[in-house]
């Protein structure tokens, strides 16, 4: 759980198991280690902070 935010509302956390809880810009590793060995092309990222913050999760950290 996000330390600031709080949970994710229940509405969308029984939408999926995968719950990755970043702390920091980028979270490429943990999304490569989470996605592993599955077979799909497409998946999504959502998030409730700005979208700039949205936007630099699947990026490789600088």
């Amino acid at each position: 759980m996000p330390d600031k935010l709080g949970p994710t509302v229940p509405e969308l956390a029984d939408l999926t198991d995968a719950h990755l809880h970043k702390s920091a810009f980028s979270a490429a590793d943990m999304i490569a280690e989470a996605i592993g060995d599955l077979k799909a092309h497409d998946f999504v990222i959502a998030g409730c902070e700005a979208h700039v913050c949205v936007l630099q999760t699947p990026s490789a950290p600088e």
